[in-house]
């Protein structure tokens, strides 16, 4: 091996996963030095399923510290956290983690500011009140959810001295002050991405859409009332926003089966934990021309025929779900001619978890059958690419249309 020109080791090193290159950087001084070649272009790291020891780690950190732009870290100890901050990383720009034993403080973000000069990504885990935070020079993307002890007052610091493009907020335990005060509307003109739950937008943010000139994408959490979410969509089209990227429904589903009074164009619609979906299928009148995925989790739809006259209102629709949904009838064919015949795109349809339900009990899997055969239609018996949030919330994005390639929050967990 040692004879082998650099080129052919850099390629044979860049075949092993990153446990076995730390052992090979230890078997000769050669090997060592063209590592940093080996992850020059392998600009980043994840170290979330890794059960990695101290001295790899240290390892592993001083080789790569220099091309490093992106870190995913699961730190088991505050060891693990020491030997990150003994280094630079100065051209890291996204750093996210987790911890396990131990939590963060808030003299700990004067370390990490230390150690990633370039951060604009930054999604803290730790008893932090956000205290810091304002310091990063070049934050441009924070989620603060998992600060437990954030603070109104440092959420105005940050937004008073820092442009921000994405925050993600839904603070599960605000002190009172979130009533009183007002966050300076200077620093909502750069947001690109928002995500809060109701308390908050209703508070800061829904009389201040005028100033969010650059959102592309807003998720509320907690929205469910049917009113609520009309009432915001009234506030985006009048601010010039006609289109959602995604709607997020639960229980009440009048929003999405009327969706003519919304008068705005979604793209991916989901819903959820509905009873009796059949007889909503039934007075379907908005045709869905503009919507390319649905998806219907833990949904009741009881009626075959109901069903079967609503796969033919989806002629727009490039993606169908079903996931752990329960039906009122165990047996179905899809008739791939029929649902394909006014169809100018292929139709996925995903079918995930589903079952045949008899006197609200689970008596069998569904039995699923294709009659014909059609390119235009397709059917999955997996999970497809549409994600739902959890339980108790709900998620109403929107973008107005020069802005369709957006900033996808999806990125900051």
């Amino acid at each position: 091996m040692e004879y082998l020109p650099d080129c052919v080791l850099i390629s044979i090193f860049g075949l092993l996963d990153l446990q076995s290159q730390l052992n090979v950087a230890r078997v000769h001084f050669r090997f060592y030095a063209i590592m940093p070649l080996v992850w020059g272009s392998n600009v980043h790291l994840s170290l979330f399923e890794l059960d990695i020891s101290s001295a790899d780690l240290r390892l592993c950190l001083c080789i790569i510290r220099r091309t490093l732009q992106v870190l995913r870290f699961n730190m088991i100890s505050r060891e693990n956290f020491d030997i990150l901050t003994s280094y630079v990383y100065p051209n890291a720009h996204d750093f996210r983690f987790s911890t396990t034993s131990f939590r963060l403080n808030d003299s700990d973000i004067l370390m990490i500011i230390k150690a990633f000069p370039q951060l604009r990504t930054f999604s803290p885990i730790g008893q932090l009140t956000g205290k810091y935070l304002a310091d990063i020079p070049h934050l441009e993307n924070l989620n603060a959810n998992h600060c437990s002890k954030f603070q109104v007052s440092s959420l105005v610091h940050i937004m008073q001295t820092r442009q921000l493009k994405a925050l993600f907020l839904d603070i599960p335990f605000w002190d009172i002050d979130i009533l009183l005060v007002k966050l300076p509307t200077a620093g909502m003109q750069h947001l690109e991405v928002l995500l809060c739950n109701e308390t908050e937008f209703f508070t800061w943010f829904m009389n201040n859409l005028k100033h969010l000139k650059r959102l592309k994408q807003l998720s509320v959490l907690g929205m469910c009332c049917p009113k609520t979410q009309l009432e915001l969509a009234g506030k985006l089209r009048a601010e010039g926003r006609h289109s959602l990227k995604r709607l997020e429904v639960q229980y009440a589903c009048d929003v999405y089966f009327h969706g003519e009074r919304i008068q705005l164009d979604v793209e991916t619609f989901v819903m959820k934990y509905v009873n009796d979906l059949s007889a909503k299928m039934g007075r379907i009148s908005h045709p869905f021309r503009h919507s390319k995925r649905l998806l219907f989790y833990s949904c009741c739809i009881k009626d075959a025929d109901s069903f079967g006259r609503f796969l033919q209102l989806c002629q727009h629709v490039e993606i169908i779900e079903f996931e752990d949904c329960r039906f009122g009838f165990q047996c179905y064919t899809f008739s791939a001619p029929r649902i394909a015949k006014h169809r100018a795109t292929i139709l996925q349809l995903y079918l995930h978890g589903s079952r045949f339900v008899r006197n609200n009990e689970d008596v069998a899997p569904m039995a699923w059958s294709v009659e014909g055969e059609d390119r235009r239609f397709k059917l999955h018996q997996t999970k497809s690419k549409i994600n739902h949030i959890a339980h108790n919330k709900m998620l109403f994005t929107s973008f107005p249309v020069k802005y369709y390639h957006c900033f996808d929050f999806n990125d900051l967990p």
